[in-house]
């Protein structure tokens, strides 16, 4: 069964294009019957289609659809002056023209511009009224914060000399990095079946496993070149593995580069087309009940 969510039942309408049968707003229940589905819901403004079609994106609040496509820009900012100050602050480190502090402080104050945006492409659906419990939008905000506090300990002086401590948070912060990837990909392939764009969603979930057989492989090759060291079988076995996952780490980090991109694009088109959905149906008149 298909993922999109689409309205279960057809819904009638009557000579004049009006709903001709009891629908409740998706949002705050108010009966939409003798409403055009291009309007809005007058008691709450959530427009009409959303609630005949389905949670689609182009039917939601355009001021959370643009919240949630800025998530991206933020992030891919903070991807792009990562890596330009990373190479600008490291080669100083180097050269002793600046002490290892200044890195990892840079490290530390860059991680926030991706946990803003990460907040932001997250920003709960103001028609959600349902508490859904543990979902892959809270887990995202959960691990980018817990991230940011684990970065800020390895960063920082604060377990400097503390071997078991280190080691703990290096195992935790493993942890919580396999959970956020998870957690987004899951979240972007839902949002992408709310455009609905199935390539999307399908790119997501390759993705996803993509990374998942690639830190596998590249666990296996360790524990074979660990175990069966002492043979040079199982060494040039291990090492093969580890070499093939060193050369796809790039690759798929190309390939999740490009993901961002379209989903960015497609989450923008997305705010313009909910902005003009939500403008037109306010700028018609709304019809008798």
């Amino acid at each position: 069964m298909s993922d999109i969510p689409t309205h279960a039942r057809a819904i009638p309408f009557d000579e004049d294009g009006m709903i001709a049968t009891d629908v409740p707003c998706i949002k705050c229940g108010y009966n939409l019957r003798g409403l055009d589905e291009g309007r809005v819901c007058p008691e709450c403004g959530t427009a009409v289609g959303r609630s005949l079609r389905g949670d689609f994106l182009k039917y939601c609040d355009p001021d959370w659809v643009g919240t949630v496509a800025s998530g991206l820009n933020w992030i891919m900012a903070g991807i792009a002056i990562g890596f330009v100050g990373g190479l600008i602050t490291g080669a100083l480190t180097r050269q002793s023209v600046a002490p290892p502090a200044l890195f990892q402080g840079f490290i530390l104050l860059l991680s926030i511009v991706p946990l803003i945006g990460y907040w932001r492409l997250t920003a709960p659906d103001p028609a959600a009224t349902a508490d859904q419990g543990i979902t892959a939008r809270r887990l995202v905000r959960v691990t980018q914060v817990l991230g940011f506090g684990l970065g800020f300990l390895t960063n920082t002086e604060i377990l400097a000399g503390q071997e078991l401590a280190e080691e703990l948070v290096g195992v935790l912060s493993g942890v919580n990095l396999v959970v956020f990837f998870f957690a987004v990909l899951i979240y972007l392939r839902r949002m992408a079946l709310r455009i609905p764009n199935t390539k999307l969603a399908s790119s997501c979930q390759t993705i996803m496993w993509g990374w998942v057989i690639l830190a596998l492989a590249g666990i296996g090759g360790a524990i074979v070149a660990e175990t069966l060291g002492s043979s040079g079988s199982g060494m040039g076995a291990g090492e093969a593995i580890l070499c093939s996952t060193i050369i796809a780490t790039p690759i798929f980090l190309i390939l999740s580069l490009i993901l961002a991109l379209r989903l960015r694009r497609a989450f923008a088109d997305e705010a313009k087309l909910a902005r003009a959905t939500w403008a037109a149906g306010i700028a018609r008149p709304i019809a008798a009940i």
